[in-house]
């Protein structure tokens, strides 16, 4: 099993912030700090195999409201976590970064030990990016991969909003005056990223085969308008995979709530 790294650490064109040589930005007193994390088990090969891995690469604030600041780490280390235990279930009542880590190690290592012909790596890896800091929002992006065995890894985004006066989490509802309004346009951009026609009928096409269109679990605050971000299964079957377009400011016109924005 090949680790496709690069779909976690390609950077993507709206992220002002992301691991490495690029500028760590600065917004009324929040600081970006990039921590890094990598543990395994065992002797990777080229292709993965023969090891158990996790590999974060994320965002750490600091600022003058430490209140506020420590929601918003909380919010980054909880979906960390919920990242092994979607995958890697555990009984502990509050896992910690760490001890989900260590549990999805050793459970590894026990399953090699309870089957010796097991030759396939587990693998999980997620890379945090900010999208957006500013004085009023912070928007962050996790893009994650992982593979405990089965027909194919498993690729998924979450994207969290936060309004910094309040640390609030954001949800659409707040930076839109109307939502049934949002949501036609955004079933219209829709069916333009998949090329299908204004008429066609998505349940038909594959799509929201429990009922009407709905919007997304995912959206970002970016540089350039809303980004809506469809993860696999969560409208369609894995093989038509995720589906990710933004709706831009100046489209939105008079339905956003600019000041809460900017």
């Amino acid at each position: 099993m090949r680790l496709h790294a690069s779909l976690l650490f390609m950077p993507l064109s709206a992220i002002y912030l992301i691991a490495g040589c690029q500028e760590t930005p600065t917004v009324s007193k929040w600081e970006v700090v990039v921590e890094k994390m990598e543990k395994k088990v065992g002797e990777c090969d080229e292709a993965g195999d023969g090891c158990a891995l996790v590999r974060f690469v994320y965002p750490r604030f600091t600022g003058d409201q430490p209140d506020l600041v420590a929601r918003v780490n909380d919010t980054v280390q909880w979906t960390l976590v919920r990242l092994i235990t979607s995958v890697n279930p555990t009984d502990q009542q509050t896992p910690t970064l760490e001890s989900a880590t260590q549990q999805f190690l050793n459970d590894y290592e026990e399953f090699r030990a309870d089957v010796p012909d097991y030759e396939l790596g587990w693998s999980i890896e997620a890379s945090g990016q900010v999208l957006t800091l500013n004085e009023k929002v912070l928007s962050v992006e996790f893009d994650s991969y992982s593979f405990t065995g089965g027909a194919h890894p498993n690729a998924f985004t979450i994207l969290h909003n936060f309004e910094l006066s309040t640390g609030k989490h954001l949800s659409l509802s707040d930076l839109v005056t109307d939502l049934d309004q949002f949501s036609a346009m955004a079933e219209a951009a829709f069916k333009k990223e998949r090329e299908l026609p204004p008429d066609a009928n998505l349940q038909e096409e594959g799509f929201f085969w429990d009922g009407p269109f709905v919007l997304p679990a995912n959206f970002g605050i970016t540089r350039e308008g809303i980004r809506l971000s469809y993860n696999p299964y969560e409208v369609a079957p894995y093989v038509l995979g995720p589906t990710e377009f933004t709706l831009s400011y100046q489209e939105l016109g008079l339905l956003l709530r600019r000041d809460l924005l900017y």
